[in-house]
């Protein structure tokens, strides 16, 4: 028994040794005042790493009693003056407070949100959230999802009484949701997802959800790679403009595109099919003319005709016997047909033949 009680002592005075060792290399930093009602410490590793191990304190001023302790495997916080910051939240990347104090149910009391590491999308920060009550602060699972799940803190709309999440995946996905606070809880009103079709990088897909109703975009964002644009010009009426290019590697496209970058009609949406998701297999190719000024593709009975002439310029619609020429504007043309010659790969889908000289096709739709 005496064995047992000297073993039991020695594990004792060991952590105790331990304990101490393991806090005398931690620092405590006074959060600048936020409130004339509550304090605030971080406690972090002594350590010149950028992440350290460590807590978030919070106190009643009169008191001096501790009222939230969250702790953390990765703190990251700038101290200037001695101090730390706290409401400081430059999203999505860059700065964000270990302690938040704003109300974020919007019922006239300011919440707590309190770093508890670096756990939302991309190793950002995380927060754990505290909602002011007459009782004190209650931890809100709801509230603290919105903190944990998307990339860093959500943002808070005091005019429009919403919260906003940004997540993302690799370059170009992206999801926006908003949130109205209903009966204390987030409720989701919209959300808007944009990213990239494919390979086919300058389109970008936009999908909202509102009102329980879910609404398709499609968006040709502006020439960041490495082909050049072979044709574009606006068109003298409608406030439109017209843009043959390559869509990938392999596919040359034609785009119908408003003012407001949404795409109204493209070879690669409508005729390939992927605006409904899918690719079609026997879609129509395109076709040089004989001169090579002009290039054509057929969807279904309409016979599209895009002409760079020097006495022409625009797209002509043909079903039957009747045709309708939209007219280019030269004064805003870039590029030419001539550009074909500097694409480093040739388009698999354009076939030096005369479409006039072709039968039509069947319908492709």
């Amino acid at each position: 028994m005496a064995k047992v009680r000297w073993m039991l002592g020695l594990a004792v005075l060991a952590w105790a040794i331990l304990g101490t060792s393991a806090w005398a290399a931690r620092k405590t930093y006074p959060i600048s005042a936020f409130s004339e009602d509550y304090h605030a410490t971080v406690t972090v590793e002594d350590t010149k790493d950028v992440f350290r191990p460590g807590a978030v304190s919070v106190f009643a001023t009169k008191s001096g009693k501790r009222l939230i302790h969250v702790e953390s495997d990765e703190l990251a916080f700038d101290v200037r003056g001695g101090t730390v910051s706290p409401n400081v939240q430059q999203l999505p990347y860059g700065e964000q407070s270990v302690l938040i104090f704003d109300d974020f149910n919007f019922d006239g009391r300011k919440d707590l949100a309190i770093m508890d590491g670096q756990n939302s999308c991309y190793h950002l920060p995380s927060f754990q959230i505290f909602l002011a009550t007459d009782q004190g602060f209650t931890k809100s699972a709801a509230f603290t999802e919105l903190a944990q799940n998307f990339c860093g803190m959500f943002s808070v709309d005091a005019a429009d009484r919403t919260l906003s999440t940004m997540t993302k995946s690799g370059c170009c996905w992206h999801q926006f949701n908003t949130y109205k606070v209903v009966w204390n809880r987030p409720v989701l009103i919209k959300s808007t997802e944009d990213g990239p079709l494919g390979t086919m990088f300058r389109y970008h897909r936009f999908v909202l959800w509102e009102n329980g109703k879910t609404t398709t975009d499609f968006q040709l964002e502006d020439n960041v790679e490495s082909e050049p644009s072979i044709l574009r010009f606006p068109l003298k009426q409608g406030g439109k403009w017209v843009e043959v290019f390559m869509a990938d590697a392999a596919t040359l496209d034609y785009a119908l595109v408003r003012d407001s970058g949404s795409v109204e009609f493209s070879y690669v949406l409508d005729v390939l099919g992927h605006r409904q998701g899918k690719r079609l297999r026997k879609a129509s190719p395109m076709f040089w003319n004989k001169a090579g000024t002009a290039i054509s593709f057929r969807n279904g009975p309409y016979l599209y005709t895009i002409y760079d002439e020097p006495q022409r310029l625009g797209v002509a619609v043909t079903i039957g016997k009747r045709t309708v020429f939209f007219e280019g504007d030269p004064r805003g043309r870039k590029g030419a047909f001539d550009n074909f010659a500097k694409l480093s790969t040739y388009p698999e889908n354009l076939l030096e033949d005369d479409p006039l000289l072709l039968p039509a096709k069947g319908s492709q739709q």
